[in-house]
């Protein structure tokens, strides 16, 4: 019996129909999408099995499909089917599995956590095809776990440093994991990679600022982007052996170098009502005088919204 075809299918016919600008073309003009606002219907999401030979479509049985989202589905090396979903609020996940050639689902993991700092989920299968390996902010901050799909008891592991946030889903490449992560202060990322054989994560790049990491099949080599508060992103690439990147990307043109580009403050301020810090990025213009009052815009990270104040 060969492996089916998945699919996912999207309805969305009980989402109401909004208008949105069009500013691309010659005049601006309003078309109408379907979307959901916070009341209103959500859409239907499912999973389907495809028998290519017959054409026939097995939906699988997902509870509250108008309710959940499905976040993403791999299969195993022995052909079962994992299913990762979250509820729209993002409260609740669930990990499930499908045994190869069966249509019913098993729930290997469930989480409820009303406070998450994100709303990131991922998960994939282990090389070994017993284990699955997830994002998820269990402790304190989002780390990587695994859990034996075969097992009826819930008995996750974590797999990294509890003392940072994982910022990305995993990469299996080779005999390691790549994900990124802020290990090093709050205001960088970087790639880190951990043999799936055990021990503790390494740090793959060394370049302050933001890193995004693309490894290559054998997890010999990692091409990463990098960029900082006043340089474009650029290429490099990098190997197990050498930590020193090579860049492939030509610099920038000599007219962004000779712009005096604002630079970043980094601050954070102490809670007064626990142990946390709220961390914040302050840019000022260069020719700023001390003692000046000068508006200031607030622009929360979770949100499009700003507003003016003066400092």
């Amino acid at each position: 019996m060969d492996r089916p075809l998945r699919l996912t299918s999207l309805t969305d016919v009980r989402c109401e129909r909004y208008p949105s600008p069009d500013y691309l073309s010659t005049e601006t003009k309003s078309n109408e999408v379907r979307r959901s606002y916070p009341g209103d219907p959500n859409e239907i999401w499912r999973v389907g099995l495809l028998d290519v030979e017959t054409g026939n479509i097995v939906y699988l049985d997902l509870p509250d499909p108008h309710a959940h989202q499905v976040m993403d589905f791999n299969w195993s090396p022995d052909d079962a089917l994992l299913i990762d979903t979250a509820s729209d609020n993002a409260v609740k996940c669930w990990l499930y599995v499908v045994a190869f050639g069966e249509s019913r689902l098993r729930e290997i993991w469930r989480g409820v956590r009303v406070n998450r700092m994100y709303t990131s989920f991922a998960s994939n299968w282990h090389p070994d095809g017993q284990q699955v390996i997830f994002l998820s902010n269990i402790g304190d901050r989002y780390g990587l776990y695994t859990i034996d799909a075969s097992l009826s008891e819930d008995r996750t592991q974590l797999l990294t440093d509890p003392s940072y946030d994982l910022l990305s889903a995993p990469s299996i490449a080779g005999d390691a994991l790549f994900y990124a992560g802020n290990g090093v202060n709050p205001y960088e990322q970087h790639i880190y990679r951990l043999k799936l054989s055990g021990g503790s994560p390494e740090r793959a790049t060394l370049l302050s600022g933001q890193n995004i990491g693309y490894p290559s099949p054998d997890g010999q080599h990692l091409v990463f982007r990098h960029s900082n508060d006043t340089s474009p992103p650029k290429l490099y690439v990098t190997n197990n052996q050498d930590s020193k990147p090579t860049r492939v990307t030509q610099p920038p043109l000599p007219a962004f170098t000779e712009q005096s580009w604002a630079t970043a403050d980094y601050v954070n301020f102490s809670s007064l009502i626990d142990d946390y810090a709220l961390h914040a990025r302050i840019l000022k213009p260069n020719n700023i005088e001390p003692g000046k009052k000068y508006p200031v815009l607030f622009g929360p990270v979770y949100s499009n919204k700003t507003s003016i104040h003066e400092l």
